[in-house]
Order: C-alpha cells, then structure tokens, then sequence
C-alpha cells in the first residue's frame, strides 16, 4: 500500500513526499521480506525512478542497478522483472545522450517483455516509449513515431482518459511529427496535449508549459505567431513561476 501511495505522489509531482513513502515501504519490506526479496527490488526500482524524475541521475543508476542485480539473483529470466530494469537503466542512458549504449538494453527489453507479458501491456509500452523516445532524440522521426504511436495506444487501452502517461505521450507523438515536419498534423496532436497537461497537471506544472512550447514552436512554424505568442508567453510565465516559487506568482491560462 505505501509502494502504491508513494507512486501516486510521485505522478502528482509530490517528490519529498513519495520519498518518504517509499523510504516507509523499503524499510517495511525489509523487515519482512528481506532485503534481497523481489518486492524490495521493485521499491529501488521505483525509488530510482523518483530520482531521474528529480534529475539526480547517478542517484537513479544506483537504485536500478541493485534492482537488477536482486532481480538476475531471485527472478524468472524469463520473467518481466529483469526487463524492467534494462529498461529503467536505457531511460538513463537516453537522458545522458549514450543513445548507443541505450538502444540494444530496450532492444533486449522489450523482447523479453514482448515474450513475457504479450505486446499490449502497460510495461511493454513503457520499453516501446523508450524506444520511440530514444530515436526522437536522434532526430530518427520516422523511426520513432510507430514506437510512440503503438506505446500511446496502449496507454489509452490500459489507463483513464486524464492520466498523465497518456498526456505525456500525446505530447511526444507531436514533438515527433513536428520533428518530421508533418506540422498540420503535429499542431492537432500538440493542441491535444496541451489540453490534456491542463487536466493531468498542477497548474504551474513544467510538464504543462513544456506542452506550450511544444505546441508554439509547430504555430510558427505554420506562420501563425500571432496565435503562438500568447501560448509562449504563458509557458514563460510557468518558467518563471517554477524558478521563484511564489504564490502570487502562479500562471494564468492562456486560453
């Protein structure tokens, strides 16, 4: 039950509190299950992704390493757990810019996971956004958009319609699609996530103003500053609030 609260907190971008919750739930595990039991890993694995959302990578690595390395101990090879932690190590990777050393780890993720849980579960869709994500990066835009595309439908099968995962990926579909220079299309799917980081997210949440700038960028791209302006203005606005953290500074819509 704490693993599962601290999870909550953390997509709510609650952070000290879901460390707390899982720093309860690790200590609880341990004392009954012991500290080399798969339950314990899940909650490092967890723990480590707490800590790339904060962006404390190395913290991360720590985390998701000791998770593999009770997992290649304790769990099924042919189970879905070891997958897992390939692919939370792959994530880092990405966000390091080590894309070579990145792709064979989702690769061999989502094999494992594609052969272990089937190709329309939620974890096999996490391995498939990693991947969609990883040849964005590299500006590979037609290679990612299947990736990101088959990731979001299962996302949209499995989760309710306001979830942030969902909202999330919609916003990486258009990213791509601009990056494609498919910008009629990429300004609908932009649009969408824009709305979608509205209900999913706290106002003054990065993720939203990441999605206006997103969306602003393909606006003019399209010619259409006038319409980009007062949407960039507000992701300025969530910038400036997120540095200085006032109350009374807490963006307005812009819509």
């Amino acid at each position: 039950m704490l693993n599962n609260l601290g999870l909550v907190l953390q997509v709510r971008g609650r952070f000290a509190e879901a460390e707390k919750t899982f720093q309860r739930s690790l200590l609880q595990t341990a004392n009954e299950f012991g500290r080399e039991s798969l339950t314990y890993a899940q909650i490092l694995d967890n723990i480590g992704q707490l800590r790339t959302d904060e962006g404390k990578l190395n913290q991360a690595e720590a985390q998701f390493r000791e998770a593999l390395r009770i997992r290649r101990k304790r769990a099924d090879p042919n189970g879905p757990e070891i997958a897992d932690s390939l692919s939370s190590i792959a994530g880092l990777y990405i966000l390091r810019g080590h894309y070579a050393k990145a792709e064979p780890l989702c690769r061999q993720a989502l094999a494992a996971m594609e052969r272990s849980l089937g190709p329309h579960h939620l974890r096999t869709g996490a391995i498939l956004a990693n991947l969609g994500i990883l040849y964005m990066q590299q500006h590979r835009f037609d290679e990612a958009e299947p990736f990101l595309r088959r990731a979001l439908e299962i996302r949209q099968a499995a989760l309710p319609a306001e979830h942030p995962a969902i909202a999330r990926m919609v916003l990486y579909v258009g990213d791509t699609l601009r990056g494609a220079g498919k910008y009629e299309e990429a300004a609908s799917t932009l649009r969408q996530a824009v709305a979608m980081s509205r209900i999913a997210f706290p106002p003054g949440d990065a993720r939203i103003a990441e999605a206006l700038e997103a969306y602003a960028l393909v606006l003019e791209k399209l010619n259409k500053s006038t319409e980009a302006a007062p949407i960039q203005d507000e992701a300025l606005r969530i910038r400036a609030y997120l540095q200085h953290k006032s109350p009374s500074s807490l963006p307005h819509s812009s819509k």
